[in-house]
């Protein structure tokens, strides 16, 4: 048995991890699992199997964003079941999920493949008949030789008596189709002469393309930035942004006034969002502080410690 930890949207959407025994997982480099982005402590939190109660626990490391299994804050170790949303620093959800041994040997059954013996080949008699289909006689079997392929023949029984219909009287046989008397040829003894009726009234089937349906465009907003009377725009994408001095942020800005990791700006499905990262002169909106999650509007005034910023749609 082992588990699997994915994301699927927002900035670590594709992120997929193997969890076995046990996995730790932060930022810094000798966590089993490395997720980069700054709102991530260095050893955030830490997953693992207990034999005890055969089930998977995870436990907060004391990290500074904190743990959610499910929307709720995990305090020490938490019982994991087979299919949980772990939300990491408020802002990543990963599903967990646990793989049984059972689940996983069902998947590698492979289906069972038609293997047929092919047919061999031999060359024909020489003779002279006209039809390209020739009867060649043996002591106990007769075979019909088809295109250089040898194939057991059927016994030769009369046409009519295979289809129940009676025996002719004349020469000529009819049949009807729809309202209409086709003639027939006679009746030959060999399979490979058998007369065939016309297809009557087959109609070709119209068929159409489907539509594609096209999303509508998702939105982008820019952050306008009034750096020393120099105003400099940021394109923000979907998901996390974080705004702070080192280089490693989304939005860097390199003022004494901005801490390393100060603010981060979420956008999800044209919902905004900003929430102070625990920065030493603080962000305002609209000039309130704020420290927790805050949904912000198009054209409002922002303030990351002494640096104004406005946000406008993209357009």
């Amino acid at each position: 048995m082992y588990a699997t930890l994915f994301c699927k949207i927002g900035q670590l959407a594709g992120a997929s991890f193997v969890i076995k025994e046990e996995a730790t997982i932060g930022k810094a480099p000798g966590n089993t699992i490395q997720l980069y982005p700054a709102v991530i402590s260095n050893r955030h939190a830490r997953i693992f199997f207990d034999k005890k109660f055969n089930s998977y626990f995870i436990e907060d490391l004391k990290s500074r964003n904190g743990t959610k299994v499910d929307g709720i804050q995990v305090k020490g170790k938490e019982r994991l079941d087979k299919l949980n949303v772990i939300t990491f620093a408020n802002t990543f959800d990963f599903v967990f999920q646990v793989v049984e041994p059972e689940v996983q040997a069902e998947r590698n059954i492979k289906q069972p493949t038609d293997k047929r013996e092919p047919v061999l080949a031999e060359k024909p008699r020489q003779s002279s008949p006209v039809s390209s289909a020739k009867e060649v006689s043996a002591p106990e079997k007769k075979q019909t030789i088809v295109d250089q392929g040898v194939v057991p023949a059927p016994d030769v029984t009369p046409l009519h008596q295979e289809r129940d219909i009676p025996a002719p009287i004349s020469d000529v046989k009819k049949t009807v189709v729809g309202d209409d008397f086709i003639p027939l040829p006679k009746f030959s003894r060999s399979p490979a002469k058998e007369a065939r009726l016309p297809v009557v009234n087959q109609q070709p089937v119209e068929t159409r393309p489907p539509e594609i349906v096209q999303k509508p465009p998702t939105p982008s907003f820019i952050l306008e930035i009034n750096f020393k009377g120099e105003i400099k725009k940021h394109t923000l994408r979907e998901g996390e942004n974080v705004i702070g001095r080192q280089s490693s942020c989304e939005v860097q800005i390199d003022d004494p006034s901005i801490s390393r990791n100060h603010a981060v700006i979420t956008i999800r499905s044209g919902k905004i969002t900003i929430r102070d990262l625990g920065s030493k002169n603080h962000t305002y909106v609209s000039g309130k502080r704020i420290q927790q999650g805050k949904e912000i509007n198009n054209n409002e005034k922002i303030v990351f410690g002494k640096i104004e910023a406005v946000l406008n749609s993209k357009g």
